[in-house]
């Protein structure tokens, strides 16, 4: 991956994380009737997140020499699951009867964060050894 694409594969990873940071603010101390005015702000800012991830995703496929192979592995399915289910429903409230798989969409975030993080810094490599 180039420079430009660490920094923009980073920038994805803080936006998902601050996404779904702002989700369980919002779900725990939101007492109000669902969806409120700060949750529909959510919402649209979701669905910016999700086609960030969606974009970042398309552009790792198109540079990958086997392209098959990368739509099997663990990375390219956790994308899935955080891709999918926000695009298809319409109704991504805590009113649709299968927001049980919305949530773990949003929730799914964070491995993929943390999956990002894992990629770019060489956790546990240090000059001690």
């Amino acid at each position: 991956m180039t420079k430009y694409g660490k920094w923009a594969a980073c920038v994805v990873a803080i936006m998902s994380l601050l996404s779904i940071i702002g989700y369980i603010v919002i779900t725990y101390s939101d007492n109000e009737v669902y969806p409120t005015l700060v949750a529909n702000y959510y919402l649209d800012g979701e669905k910016i997140v999700v086609i960030s991830i969606l974009t970042m995703y398309g552009l790792t496929w198109y540079i990958q020499p086997d392209r098959k192979h990368y739509l099997q592995n663990r990375f390219s399915v956790i994308c899935m699951v955080c891709i999918i289910p926000i695009f298809a429903f319409t109704d991504l409230t805590m009113n649709n009867p299968y927001f049980g798989i919305i949530g773990l969409a949003r929730y799914m975030r964070f491995v993929y964060s943390m999956e990002i993080i894992q990629q770019l810094i060489d956790l546990g490599n240090n000059e001690v050894d």
